[in-house]
């Protein structure tokens, strides 16, 4: 019976590692003293190297920026400190140099009796979405300058011929500060 539930338990371990890795988002798994425990194949390719050599290295945070070290230690601190959620959006810089955007959760593992056991981070890079928005900002802001300074009167109105928006010279040719 034993032999049985040491393959069940191994066939589960291997299904976890496999679901894990097929995520995209990179995945660590802390012990409360920080140490890594786990971390997906996403993680480990972020910083060229594999979970095997990800995990057996002397940093907790191989080929990443040692302001990138700091600022994680006081998260993780923070988390084992209150024991609650945290999600952060923070800059890394890669071991190519290429810096980027990234948000991260915290979930600390905490049973009935209040003991912290892990704390699962997930990260996801979010810098082409930062970079998009801010690209859209930019353009809105454009869009808007030639809207309102143009010199010729400008009204945009719905499919039932509502006004919703009116420039500067429109408003004034009609004396409407309505829009």
């Amino acid at each position: 019976k034993g032999l049985a539930y040491q393959h069940d338990l191994e066939r589960a371990r291997t299904l976890l590692e496999t679901v894990l890795d097929a995520i995209p988002s990179m995945i660590i798994l802390y012990s409360p003293q920080r140490k890594i425990m786990l971390v997906n194949r996403a993680r480990a390719a972020s910083v060229g190297l594999t979970k095997e050599a990800y995990l057996n290295s002397d940093s907790p945070y191989p080929a990443l920026d040692p302001a990138f070290h700091a600022k994680q230690d006081e998260l993780l601190n923070s988390v084992v400190k209150s024991g609650l959620p945290l999600i952060t959006q923070n800059f890394v810089r890669r071991p190519n140099g290429d810096e980027r955007t990234v948000n991260t959760q915290f979930i600390p593992q905490i049973d009935k009796s209040g003991t912290l056991h892990n704390i699962l981070s997930i990260v996801d890079d979010v810098t082409d979405r930062v970079e998009a928005e801010s690209r859209i900002r930019e353009q809105e802001e454009m869009f808007r300058s030639i809207f309102n300074n143009t010199p010729t009167a400008i009204v945009l109105k719905d499919m039932e011929g509502r006004i919703q928006a009116a420039n500067r010279v429109w408003r004034e040719w009609f004396r409407s500060e309505d829009w």
